[in-house]
């Protein structure tokens, strides 16, 4: 991936946390890496077609994609496992598609449907050297586009 689509990643999802989610980030880059690619996190990709193909991944810490399901519906007390993935399926969307109007401006582009991700995905994603890296107060976040 081009330095150039890396940072516009970067810029688009750290303003998408703190407008639509309210979460801020404290730092960007490989030092916010957790120790394991085991971490307890939930993911989800949206995939595009057109002048330009690729697949956009979304990895939250459980707990900021319940934070953020809880902001995002104004719900107070316990959040549970569907509104959490419906969370992380609606960020990734919004980054997509903001990624994707920043990045390729107005080329003919068509975003699929968000979906979740296995878990099985997250070491790869984990070791992919193009992953974009933020910490927050409840816990890391991963994005990564990959292009064919």
């Amino acid at each position: 991936m081009s330095n150039n689509i890396q940072h516009t990643l970067a810029s688009v999802t750290e303003s998408i946390l703190e407008q639509v989610a309210f979460v801020f980030t404290d730092d960007t880059g490989p030092q916010c890496k957790p120790q394991s690619s085991h971490w307890n996190a939930l993911g989800a990709e949206l995939c595009y077609t057109g002048v330009k193909n690729g697949i956009v991944h979304v990895w939250l810490s459980t707990e900021l994609a319940s934070n953020i399901a809880s902001n995002m519906l104004a719900i107070d007390g316990p959040i549970d496992a569907e509104k959490a993935h419906d969370a992380v399926k609606e960020i990734c969307n919004i980054i997509s598609g903001n990624f994707i109007t920043s990045a390729f401006q107005n080329m003919d582009i068509t975003l699929q449907i968000p979906s979740l991700l296995s878990l099985s995905q997250l070491t790869e994603d984990f070791n992919n050297p193009d992953g974009v890296w933020f910490s927050s107060e409840d816990g890391p976040i991963l994005v990564l586009v990959k292009e064919p």
